[in-house]
């Protein structure tokens, strides 16, 4: 019984990083990224993501409803984090 659980660990394991891949195949292209897009490309919540906007830690930008955000801006508060701020 454990070696089928093993098996099914790997195998959505291996499910999980495809669908990372292809992802971010999709969203290399992009400038601007939804909130739950921006979500996943930062490992994030959505919740975080807008929370984040809220305080101004992120620039957002409207589409109508839509909120959206540059992928670059998403790369320097992640690259922020490691170095201690956003700027």
């Amino acid at each position: 019984m454990k070696k089928n659980n093993d098996l099914q660990r790997v195998r959505s394991k291996r499910r999980e990083l495809k669908s990372a891949v292809l992802f971010d195949n999709l969203i290399s292209n992009q400038k601007y990224l939804t909130a739950t897009e921006a979500a996943v490309y930062m490992r994030s919540t959505v919740a975080s993501v807008r929370a984040k906007a809220r305080r101004g830690d992120l620039p957002q930008y409207r589409s109508g409803r839509k909120l959206l955000f540059k992928r670059v801006d998403l790369d320097r508060l992640i690259e922020a984090s490691r170095n201690g701020g956003f700027r």
